[in-house]
């Protein structure tokens, strides 16, 4: 069997590893919508990070300047960026921006820290309805293909991560990360699904040459 798992639904995958992303962030937006304070939310979120796959990590940026008097940037990993880095500038930023207390998804990109291919997750959060910042987590891919790999689902079961382009995220052959993609490899086009619709919510189901997709 080949199970395929979508990069915007990580709750139940990371839950084998220690504890949902998804759930750790929304903590903490829920924790800084009440409190402002940056010392607190220091502490908070080194404490909920703890929670994470080892390299994940969870930052927070004010909506003003962390140059200004009321602004501030918090990480679990303690990392200080340049003086030159500006968070709403940052594609994890501006998504969380666009959807208004959704969680945003980033495309795979080079995390400036550990220079290793990663995803983020972040939620903008508002006090009284204006923009206090934004939270984003960052999963480091390598950390995702262990928990995939160690997923025992059936002696002949492969399981992936994939993008909504069907681009692979995690893959035992390492070559295929962000280089193939799943679509092709497994020729969709002989499922009566389309690339469009796949990832829509509803689990699919099928065969094809005595190999089952779920």
């Amino acid at each position: 069997g080949l199970e395929i798992l979508n990069i915007s639904n990580l709750t139940g995958i990371c839950l084998v590893a220690r504890v949902s992303p998804v759930t750790v962030l929304e903590s903490f937006a829920t924790i800084a919508e009440g409190i402002q304070d940056s010392d607190t939310l220091n502490v908070s979120i080194h404490k909920l990070a703890n929670g994470l796959m080892s390299e994940s990590s969870m930052y927070f940026a004010t909506a003003e300047s962390r140059f200004s008097e009321n602004g501030f940037y918090v990480d679990s990993s303690d990392w200080e960026p340049e003086d030159s880095w500006n968070p709403p500038e940052r594609d994890w930023y501006k998504q969380a921006v666009s959807l208004s207390g959704k969680t945003a998804f980033t495309d795979p990109y080079v995390d400036e820290m550990t220079s290793k291919l990663c995803v983020s997750l972040s939620k903008a959060v508002y006090v009284n309805s204006e923009l206090f910042g934004v939270t984003s987590l960052d999963l480091i891919l390598d950390s995702f293909t262990a928990v995939i790999e160690a997923l025992d689902v059936s002696p002949n079961t492969k399981a992936f991560v994939v993008n909504e382009k069907g681009q692979y995220l995690t893959n035992p052959d390492t070559n295929k990360i962000m280089a193939s993609n799943y679509f092709t490899d497994f020729n969709i086009k002989n499922t009566g699904y389309s690339e469009n619709s796949y990832f829509d919510g509803i689990r699919k189901i099928h065969s094809s040459d005595g190999i089952y997709y779920s």
